[in-house]
């Protein structure tokens, strides 16, 4: 299985993120069903839970449990919850 880690910092917007990622999380699920465990969204900007949360009423419960949203303050705290340190 893979942790899939998308830095949103300085990112473009959060649509064209969010596009770019649905793209290649569909190719990942399409192809290698349970191959993505986790995907990590670290350096959040503030707008990004309440997007979050409007935009995970449309998927599945599975795949929401497959994503982890990481504030700038929480960010190696919540990496090391997935990810050893070494």
């Amino acid at each position: 299985s893979m942790v899939q880690i998308n830095d949103l910092k300085d990112s473009p917007g959060f649509l064209k993120w969010k596009n770019i990622t649905k793209k290649a999380m569909n190719v990942l699920q399409d192809n290698y069903p349970e191959f993505v465990a986790k995907q990590i969204f670290i350096n959040v900007p503030w707008y990004f839970g309440s997007l979050y949360s409007i935009y995970g009423r449309s998927v599945t419960p599975h795949q929401k449990s497959k994503v982890i949203v990481a504030r700038p303050a929480k960010v190696t705290e919540t990496l090391f919850k997935y990810i050893s340190p070494e």
